[in-house]
């Protein structure tokens, strides 16, 4: 306080003594008070960013929760997992169990989320005792709403019963209602995600409308997960488009290019077809 001098040599005596302190290793039974001062500072930030508008699309980044009723399902999906959340997403791995099962099913899913952990995408995960898939996740994604973390992205696999897929109907949506986003993930049963160096992002028909608004439907996810994807794989990216008919080509050009240049996408081919079209959309991978 009276010389600067004396002031600066105190705080590199006190960083000294914490940097040794840090080579040691030492294991404490209690908390400390880096625990203490970073627990503080995310109070004080969680509170600063609940007084903001609740959505923030320029921060946007992908919180998937994955829903696990056998831990072997996640082993297949742990690297299409990481390249879409890296680097700054984070997954949570919701396990689903019926009954008072011990069969190891909790170790198992933390050996995982480990596994995601350890592979550069911070995890978390958490079990839930249902007796239904629709109704134990659709109680999660509710409770979760209040979270400072929310899941954005549901991350679900290709129903393979009739069962299931209307039960995905219920949860679809019970998660737009909730303003969280559903992915299916179906690779091909021999060639899985393929070379994986290119993303075809299939866009449905906007005619008689071409106008780009804030309504433009439910493509925001399809782009940001294909942009996350090619990004991680360093692979091309296609918008493709089918129109009913071949009049439509040069709306439908002028369109895919000026959603790319609004989205930021470099280096985007578009692909513009005529043909019979469905009322889906779906977003795959050229294999």
């Amino acid at each position: 306080i009276i010389q600067p001098t004396v002031g600066w040599v105190s705080i590199a005596v006190v960083l000294a003594c914490y940097w040794i302190l840090l080579r040691r290793q030492l294991e404490a039974p209690f908390a400390d008070m880096r625990s203490g001062l970073f627990v503080a500072m995310a109070e004080w930030a969680a509170m600063k960013v609940k007084q903001l508008p609740p959505k923030q699309e320029r921060a946007w980044k992908p919180n998937v929760l994955v829903p696990v009723e056998e831990a072997g399902e996640l082993r297949g999906e742990l690297q299409v997992l990481e390249n879409l959340i890296r680097p700054h997403g984070m997954a949570k791995v919701f396990g689903l169990e019926r009954g008072d099962r011990d069969d190891g099913f909790s170790e198992t899913l933390s050996d995982l989320a480990l596994g995601l952990q350890d592979r550069g995408v911070f995890t978390d995960w958490t079990i839930i005792r249902s007796d239904g898939f629709a109704e134990g996740l659709t109680a999660g994604m509710q409770a979760l709403r209040g979270a400072f973390f929310r899941p954005n992205i549901t991350f679900l696999r290709m129903p393979d019963t009739r069962k299931r897929a209307e039960e995905y109907r219920r949860i679809i949506a019970a998660a737009d209602d909730l303003g969280v986003g559903t992915m299916i993930y179906a690779p091909h049963p021999t060639a899985g995600l393929g070379q994986r160096a290119h993303l075809n992002v299939w866009v449905r028909d906007r005619s008689p409308d071409w106008r780009i608004s804030w309504d433009i439907g439910n493509l925001d996810l399809s782009i940001l997960s294909a942009y996350k994807l090619a990004r991680n794989w360093d692979a091309s990216l296609r918008l493709v488009m089918v129109v009913d008919e071949p009049s439509q080509r040069p709306e439908a050009r002028e369109f895919l290019t000026d959603l790319t240049e609004l989205a930021r996408l470099p280096e985007t081919e578009i692909v513009v077809r005529a043909g019979q079209t469905h009322s889906g959309r779906s977003f795959a991978l050229e294999r």
